[in-house]
């Protein structure tokens, strides 16, 4: 039987994007896998204004293989991406750290960019944890830091009872919204589903690298109205996680 309840609807359609606080962006331009130049990021930043988005934290990857990404250089770069980013869209910096080798002294020697002043973002390889993991997340707890694990719906590798295990122990998560799309494949819109259901994230994020794949995978993007709820909850957190943030937003100069 039809039923308005379990019917899915496109994203876009629901408007979920209109008024978004986006806490997971790779906008800065040449500094990692995401946006390559100035006028790449800049098109998406309209285009991510056009559909209603408000507010971005722009998080550069931070890791091993990324020597050059650090607070002060990425700081500099986001000055330089103020200048002409679109004036109706508000940004901060924060980062994406890999936990890795390099985390604890990327930490001890330059400090950590934070989503609000306390969380940080953090994530591992899509490939298995490294051994240094559970030192990381136990270190950034004891230091005051709330670790916040994006995307935990695209390991695999690890299973949902050990996630569920993490979340316990304090850790916040990110949901990657085009995991919903099938973006990454069949199994991890699943798991990503699952997961939403069972209220086991506190945010959502766009972890927009390419503009073309994003708007692609928006476009696939269907939720019924319990599904669509869910995520109306991870954007309230977005917004509230902006609104209570210990420090001021980064401005040029």
């Amino acid at each position: 039987m039809f039923n308005l309840f379990t019917r899915r609807r496109p994203l876009q359609e629901l408007g979920l994007l209109e008024g978004m606080t986006d806490i997971h962006s790779h906008l800065l331009p040449g500094v990692d896998d995401g946006m390559p130049d100035g006028a790449s990021s800049r098109a998406a930043c309209l285009w991510l204004a056009s559909c209603g988005v408000r507010r971005v934290l722009l998080t550069p990857h931070v890791m091993e293989e990324l020597p050059g990404n650090r607070p002060a250089s990425l700081r500099a770069r986001f000055r330089e991406f103020l200048s002409v980013a679109p004036a109706s869209v508000e940004f901060r910096l924060a980062g994406e750290y890999m936990m890795d080798g390099g985390f604890r002294r990327q930490q001890s020697e330059h400090g950590l960019l934070t989503l609000d002043g306390r969380r940080v973002l953090v994530e591992t390889s899509y490939m298995g944890a490294s051994p240094e993991v559970d030192d990381i997340l136990y270190g950034l707890s004891l230091g005051g830091y709330q670790p916040v694990v994006a995307h935990p719906e695209r390991y695999l590798y690890m299973p949902e009872e050990s996630l569920w295990g993490l979340k316990r122990r304090g850790c916040e998560f990110q949901l990657n919204l085009v995991s919903l799309s099938g973006q990454y494949g069949r199994e991890v819109e699943r798991r990503a589903r699952r997961l939403l259901l069972s209220g086991f994230y506190s945010y959502a994020g766009s972890d927009l690298h390419r503009l073309s794949s994003y708007r692609h995978s928006l476009s696939r993007l269907l939720l019924s109205a319990r599904e669509a709820a869910a995520v109306r909850q991870l954007l309230d957190g977005n917004d509230r996680l902006w609104r209570d943030a210990s420090f001021p937003p980064a401005s040029p100069g």
